[in-house]
């Protein structure tokens, strides 16, 4: 059984009643809640001045996200360099394993999918 999270509505209601001076438990019992959870949306807008989560636009950017052509030119231009050797040509300063994602990100099919890789059709 996958457990959804309370609806914003629902930390409204129960915000608007604890603020209106009902007890937890009572707040707790009306919206059939855990005896406990109404202190969570309570705790969470003291802590952070009644904002909700930041939407997914205000996450932090990926390091090599404005560097999409950049990243592939190098390894077409001479193909076959480590990626040890290819990070210091970016001038970006990441993991191996991110500069890996971003190249398996950004490449491209060189064939059809389901033809052969070596360019000959079985016969």
């Amino acid at each position: 059984m996958t457990v959804q999270p309370y609806s914003v509505g629902l930390r409204r209601r129960v915000l608007a009643d604890c603020d209106a001076g009902r007890g937890t438990a009572a707040v707790a019992k009306t919206f059939s809640v855990s005896p406990s959870w109404p202190a969570r949306p309570k705790q969470h807008r003291r802590l952070h001045g009644g904002r909700r989560g930041g939407s997914p636009a205000s996450r932090r950017r990926p390091k090599l996200a404005e560097h999409p052509r950049g990243i592939r030119q190098p390894v077409t231009a001479a193909p076959g360099p480590a990626l040890a050797e290819l990070r210091p040509r970016l001038g970006v300063a990441v993991a191996l394993a991110t500069l890996w994602a971003a190249l398996r990100a950004g490449a491209q099919r060189s064939h059809k999918p389901g033809a052969p890789l070596c360019g000959t059709a079985p016969t």
